[in-house]
């Protein structure tokens, strides 16, 4: 299982999701990370403290999801 880092467009919670990319748009893919704790320890290096990522966690600004890739 894999994991994603997402968040509300636009921070407004009734738009869908945007993803942490590995590259700016259109190469970027998204993101994988093996586990949450690979994902909380991204976030905290690329910024956030401990208190702000778990206040926007607990807000829904900042979702850590499980990935779910379409098969067709």
């Amino acid at each position: 299982m894999k994991y994603v880092i997402a968040r509300p467009i636009n921070g407004i919670f009734l738009n869908d999701l945007e993803y942490a990319l590995d590259a700016p748009e259109p190469d970027g893919k998204i993101m994988l990370f093996d586990n949450e704790q690979e994902a909380r320890k991204f976030l905290l290096c690329a910024g956030y403290t401990p208190e702000e990522l778990e206040a926007d966690i607990d807000s829904g600004a900042v979702q850590i999801k499980e990935f779910k890739e379409d098969k067709e």
